[in-house]
């Protein structure tokens, strides 16, 4: 299948974070599978977030050995670093959103994205989140098997969903009950036995807190023999995630959300089916579903096209792709996800982001459509108040205003093809906004858009286009 630049910039909104003006009008018509190769030819040595080095409770439990600090002091150390690590958290978040917007790496990025919200883990201990992130990355193209197995064994999982406190005498219920309905299966496709039986095998995974790693607690685990989806015998944790992958359901279920998130918020059965059929078929391997989905007709249709509400993220990451955006002030990424309702390492519950229409209403709708002029400085942004994330909350006693001061836009970078005006506004148009406008709409535009001066016509254009209802779709 040929796809032309419409459709590869399409690919590039839906599988990336969009592509740069300069990088759009480049594109010529192209092999959908040449088109996916490219999203993906550097992702599988994907760099790791370096904000946190090794956790420091090695170092710490040998100063308790050698005598020079006594246990009491040691939890005190550990404690200390912890609340550290929280203030520290902003810098992770920004670190992240860099590499989002780095093109070589972005179609991994939107990936771990997806596994991020996935997986809705929120825990305040910063080596823990890096560690999960991490985890992610390393596992976000290949085998779902591999990944979840990482994310059950992560210490930001085991503590977010209390595995800690499940032992043989009092098994703890909350990770085995999420693994199957937000992680697998999904709510009715199991029972509560099966819940119950789940979190016996996972009986004694825990962290161990000395050192921050993965271990197993013999003397805590259930040894006794479970009932689990229809099967009989003494299982583990390792057993139940393989009986659960045996299931189609699982399949299923993954392709849906995979479905929701790149395609459609409105589910296609058909399309889902075949997509569950590909990925189970392929031993649940995420970059062949994927490139699966990518060369499907029915993901360039014109009812896929344009038809999903972006999240703030995607927003905000698409107006650094599409209109150059940076920060002096790094804060300033943070701010416009605070303000936005969608912080990254910060999911509002367990099932992790809201979705499609929850995004908007008719307050936060106004200050996206103001929020290009806002980044030129030609206005300014109601701020939300919204609760402290924590504590540490890196904008609590921030001079908002000079944050957003500190906003620059590349328009001037750009150069719009030689041609008549209308055509100019068609140009831009279908790179923002996937279609050309209305033909009242493109009148009055493309009037308006004469009368500017030579100095201000791109900017105008640019942030006119940007400013529309439409913008917000993806």
């Amino acid at each position: 299948m040929q796809l032309s630049a419409q459709q590869q910039n399409h690919l590039y909104n839906r599988a990336c974070f969009g592509l740069s003006f300069s990088e759009y009008l480049k594109l010529k018509e192209l092999e959908a599978s040449a088109a996916v190769k490219g999203l993906f030819q550097n992702s599988f040595r994907p760099e790791m977030l370096k904000v946190f080095g090794p956790s420091p409770n090695k170092e710490i439990l040998a100063q308790i050995r050698s005598g020079k600090l006594t246990r009491q002091q040691a939890r005190e150390q550990v404690r200390q670093e912890v609340r550290a690590s929280r203030e520290k958290l902003r810098t992770l978040n920004v670190e992240w959103i860099g590499s989002m917007q780095t093109a070589e790496s972005a179609g991994l990025e939107k990936l771990v994205y997806f596994w991020h919200d996935h997986f809705g883990v929120r825990v305040l201990n910063g080596y823990q989140v890096q560690a999960h992130n991490n985890a992610l990355r390393s596992y976000a193209l290949g085998d779902y098997k591999s990944l979840l197995m990482a994310v059950a064994k992560d210490g930001a999982m085991l503590s977010f969903l209390n595995n800690q406190q499940n032992i043989k005498a009092k098994p703890n219920e909350n990770f085995a009950r999420e693994l199957l309905e937000l992680y697998t299966l999904g709510r009715g496709n199991y029972s509560e036995l099966d819940i119950k039986e789940a979190a016996r095998a996972f009986t004694g995974w825990r962290i161990d807190r000395r050192t921050g790693e993965f271990i197993f607690d013999r003397r805590n685990h259930d040894r006794g023999v479970k009932e689990f989806l229809g099967k009989r015998g003494n299982f583990a944790g390792e057993d139940i995630i393989d009986i659960i992958l045996e299931n189609k359901q699982t399949a299923r279920f993954i392709s849906a959300k995979f479905y929701e998130f790149y395609v459609s918020d409105q589910p296609n059965s058909d399309h889902i089916n075949e997509m569950a059929e590909h990925y189970y078929k392929s031993g649940y391997d995420t970059q062949s579903l994927l490139a699966f989905t990518f060369t499907q007709s029915w993901f360039y249709d014109e009812q896929v096209v344009r038809s999903k509400i972006k999240p703030p993220l995607e927003l905000i990451n698409g107006l650094n792709s599409q209109l150059g955006l940076i920060f002096n002030n790094e804060l300033g990424w943070v701010f416009l996800q605070r303000n936005f309702g969608q912080v990254m390492f910060y999911p509002p519950s367990v099932a992790g982001w809201p979705k499609g229409k929850e995004w908007i209403d008719s307050s936060s709708l106004v200050n996206r459509m103001k929020l290009p002029a806002v980044l030129a400085g030609l206005d300014e942004v109601r701020t939300e108040e919204s609760p402290e994330i924590d504590a540490a909350d890196p904008l609590k006693e921030t001079n908002r205003r000079e944050v957003m001061q500190s906003a620059e836009l590349g328009l001037w970078a750009y150069k719009i093809p030689d041609a008549v005006v209308d055509e100019q506004v068609d140009i831009v148009s279908t790179y923002l906004l996937g279609t050309t406008l209305p033909e009242g709409l493109r009148a009055k535009i493309t009037e308006e858009y004469s009368k500017q001066s030579e100095a201000r016509k791109k900017q105008w254009l640019f942030l006119t286009l940007s400013s529309l209802p439409e913008y917000q779709m993806i």
